[in-house]
């Protein structure tokens, strides 16, 4: 297991250097996500460890808030690894999501399209007055 110094740097593959301080809090802040305006501080560290708890036992709520207040003295590799793992994993899903609600959006777009192809109603206006104004569902709903 490979330890650094909070003070070594690091060469990133961009080649700028950075402490092993700041890149671990930099990936911790990306491995959290998004903080909602009315979320305790607490609950996002929870969260981030719970996420970092499945993918490796050795982490702790206090090794957490240590990294994410920059209170670690060193950083092992392992722990940086699995800081990676988890922000490419909460960058994943959110490039998902933002895929499922624009394929939703394309889709809602399809069905108002054909719905106004076929003189449906428009449901921006609500009301119906094309070819199909006095179409019944079926003959029985005479």
């Amino acid at each position: 297991m490979r330890e650094f110094s909070a003070r070594s740097p690091k060469i990133l593959e961009n080649g700028e250097a950075m402490q092993a301080g700041a890149l671990a809090s930099s990936l911790i802040r990306r491995a959290a996500g998004p903080r909602g305006h009315d979320e305790p501080l607490k609950a996002l560290w929870h969260r981030l460890y719970e996420a970092l708890r499945r993918r490796n036992d050795q982490w702790t709520e206090r090794r957490v808030r240590a990294l994410w207040a920059g209170e670690a003295r060193r950083i092992e590799w392992d722990e940086i690894m699995d800081l990676v793992a988890v922000a490419e994993l909460q960058e994943a899903r959110r490039s998902h999501a933002e895929y499922v609600a624009e394929t939703a959006r394309v889709a809602a777009l399809r069905v108002a399209a054909e719905t106004l192809a076929l003189g449906g109603a428009d449901p921006a206006c609500g009301r119906c007055d094309g070819p199909l104004a006095g179409a019944r569902a079926s003959p029985r709903d005479a």
